[in-house]
């Protein structure tokens, strides 16, 4: 009677530790790849939040925006602004709002609402910084032409110039791990700059 052949023992341990070799690498990524889809997530909903803060400050037009207090020194790096940090869940809703926000930008609240799918927002930060600039041409270099022309100066040598300033906006959404080193006090940021026209009423 023949006796049926099988695998022995070594076969299989060999076996599996060929498959081990094969199968490890591919699962030592899984977690590389999650936490890069996370921060991809992050930095999506990050993006989305700041256009939509954006979208709700220039509805507020210009000359609303003119009237605000939220001002910024610097136009480069607009250090000078203000921070939020008092994003709540309002009640029985599932969105998010800023009473500061709303109270300096004259949203009634229940206009004013974010809401995301991958950030908590109750530990979002938001910065705002706005600089109401004259422009002024430049000669292509980074320099300002001398003399200075004042785009919004009078009409000069038959040739008309806007009268009025742009406004010149930025807003950081900051979320992740506290950091005191960035504008929002959070560890990622996104940012966002924006200007503001007397076209846009």
């Amino acid at each position: 009677m023949k006796r049926s052949k099988g695998f022995s023992l070594i076969e299989v341990l060999a076996a599996f530790a060929i498959l081990s070799i094969a199968i490890l690498p591919i699962m030592s990524m899984y977690p590389t790849v999650l936490k890069m889809d996370r921060k991809s997530r992050g930095h999506e909903e990050g993006a989305r939040l700041a256009f939509t803060i954006v979208d709700y400050i220039k509805s507020k037009g210009y000359a609303n925006l003119m009237q605000t207090t939220i001002t910024s020194t610097a136009i480069k790096n607009f250090i000078t602004g203000k921070k939020y940090t008092d994003l709540v869940k309002t009640s029985g809703q599932s969105y998010y709002s800023s009473a500061s926000f709303c109270d300096d930008f004259n949203i009634a609240s229940n206009l004013f609402i974010l809401n995301s799918k991958s950030l908590d927002l109750s530990k979002v930060n938001i910065w705002i910084g706005l600089h109401k600039s004259i422009a002024k041409l430049g000669d292509g270099s980074g320099n300002l032409k001398s003399p200075e022309v004042d785009l919004y100066a009078t009409t000069r040598a038959g040739i008309g110039y806007i009268e009025n300033k742009i406004i010149m906006g930025r807003v950081i959404v900051g979320w992740g791990d506290d950091d005191t080193a960035h504008l929002t006090g959070k560890e990622k940021e996104y940012s966002l700059q924006f200007i503001v026209t007397s076209l846009e009423k």
